[in-house]
């Protein structure tokens, strides 16, 4: 068995550059709320362009309502939603532009994924009338990228008169996809072989459904974990092609105390598969495993100790808000596998006193509270 550990390697590579990292971690954007995502007690936020992002909020969560302008500072955190560092509000507005992809439609109602959450939005237009809210000529059907400016009403639902088609559905990594939608929630219901479906139920309180192919069943999953899940448009069925479990981000604010373990590392066990110009690697674990790609530290060659399609066990430390550097790698037998025993948390490197449950605010500017 080959292994090969790289301990002093990367204790040089963390702390070269934590100090930058620390603030590189952090970015600011500001949109306006269109959700909330209960289930990560998150806000779901549209920019100015119609871009949406959910954000972890938890501090901001109950006092921020959907329709308010905010800025968010917020940190990426890599194989979860970004979580928010701190939340403002900035009065209140009665419209946004939202892009998503089409789920499905259910009468007047259109149910998009945008931003790893699912958005309901109602058509206002009357039955007689409705083929006309299909904007840019034709009707706009499931799996269409498209672009929606929403009204937003005092009870949060989302209206619009048009729903605009934007491109063609987007490119995947699925053999004759239509379209492709990313959401995260709660498991409702596993897929058996008589009932092959795995069902979502997410924080928006939209249930999403896709098939899972019968060399898939069953997953590595649980009636109410929390899951990411991706999903390609074949044959007109919505048809899983990714779905694993969230990482547990309520700890996020524990990692001060510089536990490395806690949340700085990711390990994964599957088939080993190197860039072109061998400067990182990529472990590809059985379904509904996602793969892993680390950078290869300087100086080190894995290459012929190990070759491509290697089953292998491989441990990556974060050098920054998103970069992961390879630690400790080491060959498995085959059977040594298991699908779905990827895990990973965030870098503690850049917490200092930023944690979900300390710094979220919402300092409202109570001069800007009217309506748009």
């Amino acid at each position: 068995m080959r292994r090969l550990l790289l301990a002093a390697v990367i204790a040089a590579a963390v702390l070269v550059p934590a100090a930058g990292a620390s603030q590189a971690a952090a970015h600011s954007l500001r949109g306006t709320v269109v959700a909330k995502d209960r289930a990560h007690r998150g806000l779901v936020v549209a920019l100015p362009n119609g871009t949406v992002h959910t954000f972890v909020a938890p501090g901001a969560f109950s006092r921020t309502a959907i329709g308010r302008r905010v800025d968010i500072r917020f940190r990426p955190v890599a194989g979860s939603l970004p979580l928010a560092l701190a939340v403002t509000a900035h009065g209140t507005s009665s419209h946004a532009l939202v892009r998503g992809t089409i789920v499905r439609l259910v009468h007047r109602n259109v149910i998009l994924s945008a931003g790893s959450s699912a958005l309901t939005v109602t058509l206002k237009a009357p039955r007689s009338t409705r083929a006309l809210a299909w904007a840019n000529g034709g009707q706009a059907k499931v799996g269409d990228r498209v672009k929606v400016e929403v009204e937003i009403d005092d009870d949060g639902s989302l209206d619009a008169s048009a729903v605009v088609v934007t491109a063609a559905p987007a490119t995947t990594t699925a053999a004759g996809s239509e379209g492709e939608l990313e959401v995260r929630g709660k498991v409702v219901t596993l897929p058996t072989v008589g009932s092959p479906q795995l069902t979502v139920l997410t924080g928006s309180s939209v249930t999403i459904a896709c098939d899972v192919p019968a060399a898939a069943i069953p997953l590595n999953l649980q009636v109410g974990d929390l899951i990411e899940l991706r999903c390609d448009l074949i044959g007109g069925h919505w048809t899983l092609r990714i779905a694993h479990g969230e990482d547990d981000q309520g700890d996020d604010d524990d990692e001060s105390e510089g536990s490395d373990d806690h949340g700085s590392k990711v390990e994964v066990r599957g088939t080993l598969a190197f860039s072109a110009d061998l400067l990182s690697v990529t472990v590809t674990p059985p379904l509904p495993g996602s793969p892993v790609t680390c950078t290869i530290p300087q100086g080190i060659v894995l290459v012929p100790k190990f070759q491509a399609g290697d089953i292998v066990k491989m441990e990556c430390v974060r050098t920054g808000a998103q970069t992961l550097t390879l630690k400790e790698i080491e060959q498995q037998q085959a059977s040594g596998t298991s699908p779905g025993n990827g895990e990973s948390g965030s870098s503690g490197s850049d917490d200092d006193d930023d944690g979900p449950g300390s710094d979220d605010h919402d300092d409202d500017d109570d001069d800007d509270n009217g309506k748009d």
